[in-house]
Parts: structure tokens; C-alpha cells; sequence
């Protein structure tokens, strides 16, 4: 038993089932994707990672399902995988912070809105928009330090769709501004949590501060 189990383990290769890093996962998707005969667009694999949980099975059956209710397309869009697996609460996000920094309440507001109605959870929308806030200080950290933008974009795993608008939006944003947000923000949740304020209320209260 023994000597089976060496010969065994002589030839036996070892195949990892774990997931690549965050800033490779995007490539590791679209390769899935192309082994089932199938094109995704960078922005696609993008909301997919957004949308599912983050492991190997939930990714792969989320890439299958895309697979067959494409049929008999052979390119994968953003729209195919928001109508299949729901918006992007990131993107949209993405664009609340547009209006914010443009001091455009109604539309800041409008955006909100929509999220709400279509779903998404007042944690999902605090989440994703301090995730962007934390893209946006460590885009100021690294370009201080005086990395280019392609590295940058490389070492945070940025699909190149998504990498310049950000980078747009980090030139727009001063290093003072995005910890006022992040403070503000912080409120907001503290607001929520102590019963304070209601789970909407809180939000459109911080919109109002973070535009002001």
C-alpha cells in the first residue's frame, strides 16, 4: 500500500483549485470564458467578479450560465451579465461619486434612487462606495510615490476599460476631499447602526454633506 501510494505521488500533479489574485482575476475569467467558445468584454468580467461570490465553483457556474443564455453569440457584454446577474451597484456608484464631485445633488440623489428601486441594499451601496473611496487614495499613494499609471493600473488589477475613467476621477479628487468623504461616510454607517437615522435618510444625508 505503501509503495502504491509513493508511485502515486510521484506522478501525480498537484492542480490548484484556488483562485488567481484579485488584479489577475479579471484575465482568469475571460480565459474561462474563451475555453467555452465565448468572447467577455473586460467590462463584463468586471461586474461578474462584483456580482458573485469569490470562489473558482460560484465564477465558473456564473460563466456557464452566460455561456448558454448568449447562445449562439459568441461575445459576452456588460448588458449580458447585468441582465443576467443583476446591475452593477459599483458602476453606479462610480457614477454617484461623479455627481458628487460635480456638486450635483439632484442627480447624486437620482442615482440613489434608481439603486434602491432596482434592488440593491443600503450596505451593498456603503461597500462599494468605500471600496472606490479606498481605489481613489491608493491611486494619490502610488502616484505620489511615483509609479506611472500603467503600473499602477497593473499592481491594483484595473480592467483597462475602467482604469482610465478612475484615474480621471482620482485627478478630480484632492487627497484632503476623499478623507472628508471617507469621514462622512463613516457617519453615515455610524448613523444607520445607532438608530440615529433611517438607512435612506442616512444616505441622502451624507450626499447633501459630501457635496457641500
Amino acid at each position: 500500500k505503501n509503495n502504491f501510494l509513493k508511485r502515486l505521488a510521484e506522478k501525480a500533479k498537484p492542480t490548484p483549485c484556488h483562485l488567481p489574485f484579485d488584479k489577475d482575476l479579471p484575465g482568469w475569467v475571460e480565459g474561462r470564458a474563451r475555453r467555452l467558445g465565448k468572447t467577455m468584454d473586460h467590462g463584463a468580467s468586471a461586474v461578474l467578479i462584483e456580482r458573485v461570490d469569490k470562489d473558482a465553483g460560484s465564477i465558473s457556474s456564473a460563466i456557464e450560465q452566460l455561456t448558454l443564455y448568449t447562445h449562439p453569440e459568441t461575445r459576452i457584454t456588460l448588458k449580458d451579465v447585468e441582465t443576467l446577474l443583476g446591475r452593477s451597484v459599483q458602476a453606479d456608484v462610480f457614477g454617484l461619486l461623479d455627481a458628487l464631485l460635480e456638486a450635483k445633488v439632484k442627480t447624486a440623489l437620482a442615482v440613489l434612487d434608481a439603486l434602491l428601486k432596482t434592488g440593491a441594499k443600503i450596505y451593498e451601496v456603503t461597500g462599494a462606495f468605500a471600496r472606490q473611496l479606498e481605489q481613489l487614495g491608493k491611486i494619490h499613494a502610488l502616484t505620489t510615490e511615483g509609479f506611472p499609471k500603467d503600473a499602477i493600473a497593473a499592481e491594483m488589477g484595473l480592467p483597462p476599460f475602467f482604469a482610465g475613467k478612475i484615474f480621471q476621477q482620482a485627478e478630480r479628487i484632492s487627497r484632503t476631499r476623499l478623507k472628508k468623504m471617507a469621514t462622512q461616510l463613516l457617519d453615515c454607517d455610524a448613523a444607520v447602526k445607532t438608530g440615529q437615522l433611517g438607512e435612506r435618510l442616512a444616505l441622502e444625508r451624507f450626499i447633501l454633506t459630501s457635496c457641500a
